[in-house]
């Protein structure tokens, strides 16, 4: 049964209920829109270690192309589909206590905590720089494999958003990315604020942190594999100064 204590709340994180007792370093996850289901020929979007094909194409011999089908066809044979999902949760960042009042420099982040290029694309979308983040190809041309024409064609499964809908539309909808995300899904960004804290006042300063992981399930598995196969990790702009006694806001 989950504890009460750490249920993701949109509105605040566990708060204090005693200045001696800290709450959990952070809250459970909360779930945004549901999780895209990519499989059938989908799968060939997805830039899987375990699976990597990709290394082999360009070279005319027919030994690599035999390689190509032959990692693909292990991969259909072992993996059903991949799971791609987007949660948020609260995290603890720092506790504040003072015997007097106190002006305190406090530093805030947004934006992608680690990326797998070091340079953002800004030309391109929230949900194309989330899916190349994650490994996953959102292009018209990704299901395909080029320049390997033996490789039975393998019938797509059904996408959330219906026949004729692109992937990157169907990521967007599915995950609910809108507008607002482009603040968390970017640069790593900070800003600095001056707060006084009232003396002997227990601050708890948190952020609200999400991810979208990529994971891997296997046929004849209800769960995904332990380990997943990418994460995305990023901080978004809400943050939250808990207080003990409540009443106790920092200005």
């Amino acid at each position: 049964m989950a504890d009460p204590n750490t249920a993701f709340n949109e509105a605040h994180p566990p708060l204090m209920q005693s200045a001696d007792v800290l709450p959990p370093p952070r809250s459970d996850y909360g779930t945004i829109g549901a999780p895209l289901m990519i499989k059938g020929a989908d799968m060939n979007r997805v830039m899987d270690a375990l699976y990597d094909w990709r290394p082999y194409l360009g070279n005319p011999q027919p030994a690599y192309h035999k390689k190509v089908v032959a990692i693909i066809q292990k991969r259909n044979a072992e993996v059903d589909h991949y799971l791609m999902t987007r949660r948020r949760y609260w995290e603890r960042v720092e506790r504040y206590h003072y015997a007097v009042d106190t002006q305190v420099q406090v530093t805030k982040h947004h934006g992608v905590v680690h990326h797998s290029s070091h340079i953002v694309d800004h030309s391109k979308s929230t949900t194309e720089r989330l899916s190349l983040e994650l490994g996953v190809d959102p292009s018209a041309e990704g299901a395909s494999v080029p320049d390997v024409p033996e490789i039975p064609p393998v019938v797509p499964g059904p996408l959330l958003g219906g026949a004729g809908v692109s992937f990157s539309q169907d990521m967007t909808e599915t995950l609910h990315i809108t507008d607002s995300d482009e603040t968390t899904y970017t640069d790593d960004t900070s800003t600095t604020v001056t707060q006084t804290f009232l003396g002997g006042t227990t601050y708890i300063q948190w952020v609200m942190k999400e991810e979208c992981i990529l994971e891997r399930v296997r046929k004849g598995q209800a769960s995904p594999d332990s380990k997943p196969v990418s994460i995305v990790e990023a901080q978004t702009t809400v943050d939250y100064m808990d207080s003990f006694p409540r009443s106790s806001n920092p200005s």
